[in-house]
């Protein structure tokens, strides 16, 4: 992530003193130029000037970097902006965004030349004008229908992560300025945020030209990796399925705990908060709304350690979003909140008296800033990772009756969807719940284990039937106004068809070499693999990128699945979509569905077939010939053991190791090579 390293490293841009960033500055700008020099402005060259000021303000706007409008960050950030500005200067960094500022220039001026093409054809109070805005207004009207207002959702982030776990490593760091990172720092400490503007993803030199005395701190992933496990332990009691944006963000739905553990909202999340803090030494900030867009908002309002909390309430959330500026729209980044600005759009609330216009301008596919306005998003909650996924459940609500056969008839209903659910999602489970709430609202559960995992409806019903009659002969009649099923201890079996399909083409690839007469080398598989070692500076220069892909997700938003934006920088006649490209980038696939007598925080199932079995008697390895006995996922561990030893790294800096039976091949993303490294 260090876009500076092609600078030259024997230079030193503050030798010069017109270079130097903190000296006064008269001659920033064209126009501060004129007015230094005494010079008059005639009224000819005042509009270039006036262009020439908004282009330097936009170009060093865009390279104070994507994270320059978090919150607690220094007030003169226009101060900031110059410095960092002025010490980029000559770096390839530079030239690049002048290049994307210029790019975005551009389409701005032909965004706004349609824009006012289009107001000469339909100007405003006309027919058209009209027959527009009853298409607004119809649309607004649908996502109203949509909204969604009885889940609790959480939105968590750890205050400065990285810098509280160095500080609670060396405490006398508290209440310095200090960063966590090397080329680039990964966080800075509050004192260096708000004093000198340092923040996370900025180039260590910037920072300290900002703060000539800034202490940097050598990250270690390892320690990150194993604070966040804490925190996400706690997390894990209050929702079992949880989404982890990062390794400092989760959103959490706890609906269903405040009703099984009594409690207010605002109590629940202080008590959150507290455990947190008692059991990891990190504090947490915490954001309470109906949704995830909304709870990812709120969650910046009181940091550090606190908590804020949008009512479920249509005219709160309205009166919330009226003055809420666009940048603070999850994803609505700088290209697309300088784009809003050109047309007149500042603020949420500006979007609906602009309305028309931006239906103009963006050909009509204006729904994801109507639903920002209204503060409508997704209310659907669940694991972004498959290995994240803890249960699979189904629930009724009725009214309260102790009818057993009408007991029976809702819990096998919940059991043929939890079938369905789990045939979609490919999981089975070896542990199954009868959960239940009593007509006074008190909730139980009782759960049995079964010795080999399980997914079929029959199955999942006579194992809860049973359940439920032990505990009506134990209690008598119960009087319950909730029955459901849920499934945990889930096993994956996407995970184990892929290992099966991964042995066939071994064996096939291993066939295919000893008939083959070119191979007079005796060359195998694994000897083909051993070629592509990484060397240990390519090594290097992978966990750079990986860091770097790490550190852009965390600060652009790229984990978070509950966004809904689009790239108004595409839609421009310079780089236009086809139709079924602008649609919202970042719309959740899995809508929650509700049926008239059933909620579940599942998407709606459609069957699959389960993925055949395997004879797991022994069977020779095909990379190191070994004969292994057992089960399929042995098999498949003991061969991803065989390639990883050929594709993770140099061979001095690995063990041989046999991964525990079941474990599967799980999907890498840009932190997960630290957290293997860390492991090794």
């Amino acid at each position: 992530m260090n876009f500076f390293r092609d600078r030259d490293a024997n230079s030193n841009v503050f030798d010069d003193p017109k270079n130097d960033p903190t000296a006064p500055s008269p001659t920033t700008s064209p126009r501060k130029k004129q007015k230094f020099n005494k010079q008059p402005l005639d009224a000819s060259s005042s509009a270039s000037v006036e262009a020439q000021d908004a282009a330097l303000a936009s170009l060093r706007k865009r390279i104070a970097g994507p994270s320059s409008a978090k919150a607690g960050l220094a007030k003169d950030q226009d101060e900031i902006n110059r410095i960092i500005y002025q010490v980029s200067k000559g770096s390839k960094f530079f030239e690049n965004e002048r290049k994307k500022d210029v790019q975005t220039t551009e389409r701005i001026n032909a965004l706004l030349a349609r824009r006012d093409q289009k107001l000469l054809q339909v100007p405003p109070a006309s027919p058209e004008w009209l027959a527009i805005e009853r298409k607004i207004q119809d649309m607004a009207t649908q996502l109203e229908n949509s909204r969604d207002l009885s889940r609790t959702i959480l939105h968590t982030d750890i205050d400065m992560f990285y810098a509280a776990v160095e500080l609670a490593r060396d405490p006398s760091l508290k209440g310095k300025c200090f960063g966590v990172g090397s080329g680039v720092l990964v966080t800075a400490s509050y004192e260096a945020r708000r004093g000198y503007g340092v923040r996370s993803g900025m180039a260590t030199f910037v920072a300290k030209a900002l703060c000539p005395h800034l202490i940097v701190v050598k990250s270690d992933m390892q320690s990150y990796v194993q604070a966040s496990h804490k925190v996400m332990a706690v997390f894990e009691q209050y929702d079992e399925n949880l989404a982890k944006a990062s390794l400092d963000e989760a959103y959490l739905d706890i609906t269903e705990y405040v009703e099984q553990h009594g409690g207010t909202i605002d109590q629940v999340v202080q008590h959150l908060r507290d455990q947190v803090r008692n059991e990891t030494q990190l504090t947490v900030s915490v954001g309470i709304a109906p949704n995830t867009m909304l709870a990812k908002i709120s969650s910046d309002r009181n940091k550090p350690d606190g908590q804020f909390r949008v009512q479920p309430d249509r005219k709160a959330i309205l009166d919330f979003m009226r003055h809420l500026p666009c940048r603070k729209i999850p994803g609505i980044g700088r290209v697309n909140e300088r784009i809003l600005e050109s047309l007149g759009v500042t603020s949420c609330g500006e979007i609906w008296n602009k309305r028309v216009e931006l239906w103009l301008a963006l050909d009509g596919k204006i729904e994801w800033l109507i639903k920002a306005h209204l503060g409508i998003g997704n209310t659907l909650v669940e694991p972004s990772k498959r290995e994240q996924r803890k249960s699979v459940g189904r629930e009724h609500t009725f009214s309260p009756t102790s009818d057993t056969q009408a007991l029976l008839d809702f819990l096998k209903e919940s059991a043929d969807r939890v079938q369905q659910d789990l045939e979609m999602l490919e999981f089975k489970g070896k542990t199954v719940t009868l959960v239940a709430k009593r007509e006074n609202f008190q909730r139980f559960s009782r759960a049995r284990t079964s010795t080999r995992p399980v997914n079929r409806a029959q199955e999942l019903y006579d194992i809860t039937r049973s359940l439920l009659l032990q505990e009506i002969e134990r209690e008598g009649p119960l009087s319950l106004r909730l029955i459901g099923v849920r499934v945990t201890h889930l096993v994956d079996l996407r995970g184990a068809a892929a290992g099966e399909e991964r042995l066939r083409k071994l064996f096939r690839s291993r066939s295919t070499n000893k008939d083959d007469d070119s191979a007079a080398s005796g060359e195998d598989v694994a000897a083909s693999a051993v070629r592509k070692r990484k060397t240990a500076q390519e090594w290097q220069e992978e966990e750079e990128r990986q860091l770097a892909l790490a550190i852009q997700q965390s600060l652009q938003g790229i984990a978070d699945p509950f966004n809904d934006v689009r790239d108004l920088s595409q839609d421009d006649p310079l780089s236009r979509p086809s139709d079924d490209q602008t649609a919202s980038k970042l719309d959740d696939p899995q809508k929650q569905v509700y049926a008239s007598n059933s909620k579940s925080r599942t998407a709606t199932p459609c069957a699959s077939p389960a993925p055949p079995q395997m004879d797991s008697s022994g069977v020779q390895c095909p990379i190191c010939s070994k004969m292994i006995s057992g089960s399929n996922e042995q098999l498949n561990a003991h061969i991803d053991t065989c390639l990883n030893q050929t594709e993770l790294g140099p061979p001095a800096e690995r063990a041989h190791r046999v991964e525990p039976a079941g474990e599967t091949k799980k999907k890498r993303g840009p932190l997960d090579s630290f957290v293997r490294r860390s492991k090794s």
